[in-house]
C-alpha cells in the first residue's frame, strides 16, 4: 500500500494569504519629480495630462471544461510538482504555467515555496494512482480564471489541492497551485456515526397459565 505522510495542515506552501503561488501581476506606477532643473532653470512646463485609452471590451469567458478536462488538469499539475519535489528540478511545472504565472515566479523560487515538501520527506507520488475529488462546484470568476479545490483519498494523510488555471490561446494552463496534506477527518477526531441499530419486532406475550 503506497502511503502519503506529513505532519498536517501546517505543511500548505502558500505565498499569499489565499494561498497560491501566483497571484495577479502587481500594479505598477511612475513617480513624477517636481522643482528645479540641476541647472538653476525654471522647471519646464508639465504636459498635459493624455486621456487613457477606454478599456478594452471584456472577453467572453471561456467555457468550462468538462469534468475528464479537469481531472487531466489537475493530475497533469500534481505529476509535475510531484516530480520536481523528487528531483529538486522544478522547470517542467515553470514551463506549464500562464505567461502571468511565469511574470511572478521563477523555477528557484518555485523551489523555495514548496522547500518544506523536501524537507520533510513528503511523497505525493501515490496520488497518481488515485481519482482527485473535486469539493464543490468548480468556479470560474470575473477574470475568466477556473478554480479547482480537493483532495486525493491517500492515507494516513490526505493530499489537498486548490489550483487555478487562466484561458491562453484555447487553452487552461496554470496560474496558481497550494498543495498540502491533512489528516482524514475521521482521523481528526471526528468518528463515524454509529450504524443505525436493526429494530426488533415486538415479541408476543404469552399469558403463563397457572399450575394447579
Amino acid at each position: 500500500m503506497f502511503k502519503i505522510f506529513g505532519s498536517g495542515a501546517s505543511t500548505w506552501a502558500r505565498l499569499t494569504a489565499l494561498g497560491l503561488v501566483a497571484i495577479l501581476p502587481l500594479a505598477t506606477a511612475s513617480a513624477q519629480t517636481k522643482g528645479k532643473a540641476s541647472n538653476g532653470s525654471p522647471p519646464a512646463k508639465e504636459a498635459a495630462p493624455v486621456p487613457a485609452p477606454a478599456a478594452p471590451a471584456a472577453k467572453p469567458a471561456a467555457p468550462r471544461p468538462d469534468v475528464t478536462v479537469m481531472t487531466l488538469l489537475v493530475q497533469t499539475h500534481m505529476a509535475a510538482l510531484s516530480h520536481a519535489l523528487v528531483t529538486g528540478n522544478f522547470s517542467v511545472l515553470f514551463a506549464l504555467g500562464s505567461p502571468d504565472f511565469q511574470k511572478l515566479n521563477s523555477p528557484q523560487k518555485l523551489a523555495e515555496m514548496f522547500a518544506q515538501f523536501r524537507l520533510k520527506q513528503i511523497d505525493i507520488r501515490p496520488t497518481i494512482l488515485y481519482q482527485p475529488i473535486l469539493t464543490g462546484q468548480p468556479s470560474t470568476n470575473a477574470k475568466g480564471l477556473l478554480r479547482l479545490t480537493g483532495y486525493y483519498t491517500t492515507q494516513p494523510q490526505q493530499v489537498m489541492f486548490d489550483m487555478l488555471f487562466q484561458p491562453v490561446a484555447g487553452a487552461w494552463q496554470l496560474y496558481g497551485i497550494s498543495v498540502g496534506t491533512q489528516a482524514p477527518k475521521q482521523a481528526a477526531g471526528h468518528p463515524a456515526p454509529e450504524p443505525a441499530k436493526a429494530t426488533k419486532e415486538p415479541e408476543e406475550k404469552t399469558s403463563k397459565k397457572s399450575k394447579k
